[in-house]
């Protein structure tokens, strides 16, 4: 996943740089369930871009990431135009400082560069529209002056506003169809309906496998984020180390849990202020437990609590290879089959709009095939059990 982003940052560059024309549809998606590694993904990118440092192989400078933490950002133009000028500034500066890059013909590029409003060119633009900000930003800021690709990174996409008619909606359409002849990767991340969410607003023909599906760890993941841990902290390998990945099988090898295993853990060492022969296992096993439970009560939205019977019948009877369809069908069977208030649909919701609500708020997700699934087995036991009630 890693290295397809930064080789789809590397190869925007490449082309752009060469003077071909950049291909659209670069746009890369990574979705997951709460608690899959998302934020924490762009964050690492962040991080180790800035330090001039590529997260797989790489040739030359890696990429400026713009990271906002929610599509609210975008949307808000000023915003948008405050952080990309922040962010442009720092490398046009460094790159005026030395030497202008040769070959390039600034003002065949700047006039290429469109706005999605209309499809007026900059001076063209009428002043009743909207100002594109993206736009606006790399006339003050050409690209010939850049010295690597910029990646712009939106995270919890799948609660962005409006639909395709939307000013800001033409704006990631540009960005995805590399209408401003720059180079610049668009990267959503966000729930499992951040692909169709991105759709909605007429973002289509994703590169092949361009989304990425965050999930469980592998368990030599696990234990290798275990031994890591315990190494950043200078603690010696003991039997905790056995403990722990026994607690992240336990967990699923979801990230958040084993995460917030080991923050049990770090709870129960300094409370015996660092001496580890007096580490109360059970306990760590104990609070993790905790931080588990209250992690999928956050989870659970009103609606999901008041059709608890519902809900849990409908996670039971999830089988492997289901289709979204057949799982409509199956809420539109199971409602109302019970007595209790708790096994109706919500109000004003049909069957339909019940599976894209579990969708949205983690309890299912669709792979590439469509096939659909819980992306948390230990979430899907939380429901199952949460919401047990005799057969109807």
């Amino acid at each position: 996943m890693l290295g397809d982003i930064e080789g789809a940052a590397s190869h925007c560059w490449r082309a752009w740089d060469k003077g071909r024309q950049l291909a659209p549809g670069m746009t890369r998606v990574v979705f997951g369930a709460p608690g899959a590694g998302k934020s924490s993904t762009l964050m690492h990118l962040q991080r180790n871009w800035q330090n001039g440092q590529w997260c797989t192989s790489g040739i030359g400078c890696p990429p400026q990431l713009l990271r906002l933490t929610g599509p609210e950002r975008f949307e808000d133009f000023a915003t948008l135009r405050e952080k990309l000028d922040g962010l442009l500034s720092e490398q046009s500066d460094s790159v005026v400082a030395t030497a202008a890059r040769k070959g390039r013909k600034l003002a065949g590029r700047l006039l290429a560069v469109q706005t999605p409003v209309g499809g007026l060119s900059i001076g063209e633009a009428r002043r009743d529209l909207p100002v594109d900000p993206v736009a606006r930003v790399l006339k003050q800021h050409p690209p010939t002056r850049w010295s690597r690709p910029l990646v712009i990174a939106i995270d919890e996409f799948q609660t962005i506003s409006g639909d395709m008619h939307s000013t800001h909606a033409g704006m990631l359409r540009s960005l995805h169809h590399s209408t401003y002849d720059a180079p610049i990767v668009l990267l959503l991340a966000g729930l499992g309906d951040t692909v169709a969410r991105a759709r909605e607003l007429g973002l289509s023909r994703f590169a092949q496998e361009a989304e990425h599906s965050l999930g469980c760890l592998a368990p030599e993941e696990s234990a290798d984020l275990i031994a890591g841990w315990g190494r950043h902290f200078g603690l010696r390998d003991r039997s905790w180390q056995g403990f722990m990945r026994d607690l992240a099988v336990e967990c699923d090898h979801w990230p958040v849990h084993v995460q917030n295993a080991l923050s049990a853990l770090a709870e129960e060492i300094i409370a015996r202020e660092g001496d580890m022969s007096r580490l109360d296992l059970a306990a760590v096993g104990r609070r993790s437990g905790e931080l588990q439970r209250r992690y999928y009560a956050s989870r659970m939205s009103p609606r999901m609590q008041n059709s608890d019977y519902l809900l849990a019948a409908v996670m039971r009877d999830l089988r492997s290879g289901m289709k979204s369809g057949e799982i409509m069908d199956a809420i539109n069977e199971l409602a109302g089959t019970g007595t209790s208030i708790r096994w109706r649909l919500p109000k004003g919701m049909d069957e339909e709009d019940y599976y894209q609500h579990l969708v949205h708020h983690g309890a299912l997700q669709a792979d590439a095939f469509g096939h659909v699934s819980c992306p948390i087995p230990s979430f899907r036991r939380y429901m199952v059990a949460l919401g047990e009630a005799p057969a109807p």
